[in-house]
């Protein structure tokens, strides 16, 4: 049985784990999304050194960029594209998850 599950989307609002966004201020929030390492490198193939208490702009996650997460601070004029990498962020969990329930099937 799979049991172990990854998530490919997080909504913060406090600034309990990290304080990298300023989330503690009235109304913040931040959207993470996971993503494919090409989608990744394709968005950002160089630190951009954007602030993450920059509201409505895309940037590295603080934290965990090394792993190809993005983030936003409450999202706006950059939602259309915002909601194309939850899709993408999506399907790459849904990609991930189904291998990982064939690797199962195939040691059983």
């Amino acid at each position: 049985m799979l049991t172990c599950r990854q998530g490919w989307a997080t909504v913060v609002r406090s600034d309990v784990n990290d304080t990298a966004s300023d989330l503690d201020r009235p109304g913040a929030f931040r959207l993470n999304i996971g993503l494919p390492t090409a989608r990744y490198r394709e968005l950002f193939p160089t630190d951009p050194g954007i602030d993450p208490t920059t509201r409505d702009v895309l940037f590295p996650h603080p934290v965990h960029a090394a792993h190809r997460w993005v983030a936003v601070v409450q999202p706006d004029t950059t939602w259309p594209r915002v909601r194309e990498l939850l899709d993408d962020a999506y399907d790459f969990a849904v990609r991930k998850h189904d291998n990982a329930i064939r690797r199962v099937h195939r040691m059983s």
